[in-house]
């Protein structure tokens, strides 16, 4: 074989690896991009079993592993599904940092997931996503108890009703029943012996079972986040 013919095929394998190699690397980057969220100063919070906790300042949200984690002051703290609270030019803001199922009742109740860390926005006129998405006729729940209301909400414990606004939500569990009132921020926890449902104009949400009603319909929640497609 000739110097000149090993040449050529060193060349060609050069130019068929380099943008392979490039690819990978874009790749890594965007994954790292999507695996990090670093936000701007601000008064984050977020509710652990009825107590606020507040994070004033600049937070890195990481994912790792399917761990969601939250760093702040050089201090790192592992998140589940509780929504985190923040306020921004007027604007109350609020992030999952877990994949949550977003399920539309009044379209033959249809589920779809979100990616993690997503950031949803209300402004008073609308409930956006950071993509500019508008989230509407829907409510928010995280494959396991807890239900987050895009919309003006009746929650029914027994005998007992808390009228929930946007933005609010409520955890159902063999142990206790939570219940955040986005409205005067108010965080209630009773004793779990009780029936919850919620209800709007459109729809009813079996708290206890999982499953909504829609007009003659019903249907059980997904549980499962590999089943449902992202919510374009």
């Amino acid at each position: 074989m000739s110097e000149k013919y090993k040449f050529m095929n060193r060349y060609i394998k050069y130019i068929i690896i380099f943008p392979i190699i490039i690819i990978l690397f874009i790749i890594l980057y965007i994954r790292k991009t999507i695996d990090k969220k670093e936000l701007e100063e601000a008064n984050f919070y977020q509710y652990i079993g009825g107590q606020k906790i507040e994070y004033n300042g600049k937070i890195i949200l990481d994912k790792n592993e399917n761990i969601s984690k939250l760093e702040f002051d050089g201090l790192s703290t592992e998140l589940d599904s509780t929504p985190l609270f923040y306020e921004k030019n007027n604007k109350l803001k609020v992030i999952f940092p877990e994949t949550m199922n977003v399920v539309y009742p009044q379209s033959n109740g249809l589920q779809y997931k979100t990616t993690y860390f997503i950031t949803l926005e209300n402004d008073g006129l609308g409930i956006y996503d950071d993509k500019g998405k508008l989230y509407e006729n829907c409510f928010i729940y995280d494959f396991n108890n807890l239900y987050f209301f895009i919309e003006t909400t009746t929650l029914q414990v027994g005998d007992e009703e808390y009228q929930l606004e946007p933005f609010s939500y409520a955890i159902v569990d063999n142990n206790m029943i939570e219940i955040y009132n986005s409205t005067n921020s108010e965080y209630y926890i009773i004793e779990p012996n009780e029936n919850v449902t919620a209800t709007t104009g459109s729809y009813a949400i079996d708290l206890n079972i999982d499953s909504i009603k829609y007009g003659e319909n019903e249907r059980l929640l997904i549980k499962n986040k590999d089943f449902l497609k992202k919510n374009n």
